[in-house]
């Protein structure tokens, strides 16, 4: 099952069904997905205010601008300086790095011997690619 996180859309259900005093495993229920992810949701992004207590609570469009605000800054490009600064700055050849970088190719010291495995399975799956495709075109 793929990971999906919650949207606005389904956050503002759940400061609805909340305000309408819905017990968690109803609101659960209505939005099709686990209780536990729906507790999590609103220990992690409830408003606390400690001037206006009587504020204090789960907004929708609060709630996603604090995980939007979370998922930023878990982003590895903005925790690992060095590994930013070694990208080039713009172009296509820097949107490869990123995806590479993203899914573990450029990690630890060993970055340059990453990369260049990275680009070898690259260059092997296109090439397998390429024979399937030729095979396919010879069938038919």
């Amino acid at each position: 099952m793929a990971h999906t996180e919650l949207g606005l859309r389904e956050r503002r259900m759940i400061e609805d069904m909340l305000n309408a005093k819905m017990s968690v495993d109803e609101i659960a229920a209505e939005i099709g997905r686990h209780r536990s992810t729906v507790y999590r949701e609103i220990k992690r992004n409830r408003f606390i205010d400690d001037e206006l207590p009587d504020l204090n609570g789960y907004y929708g469009m609060t709630a996603q601008g604090t995980a939007v605000n979370r998922r930023a800054r878990r982003r590895k490009l903005v925790r690992f300086v060095d590994l930013r600064n070694d990208l080039p700055s713009a172009g296509p050849s820097s949107i490869t790095r990123v995806r590479c970088f993203q899914t573990g190719g450029v990690v630890g010291r060993f970055g340059q011997a990453r990369r260049a495995r990275s680009r070898e399975i690259a260059q092997a799956s296109g090439a397998l690619r390429a024979a399937s495709g030729s095979r396919a075109m010879s069938v038919a």
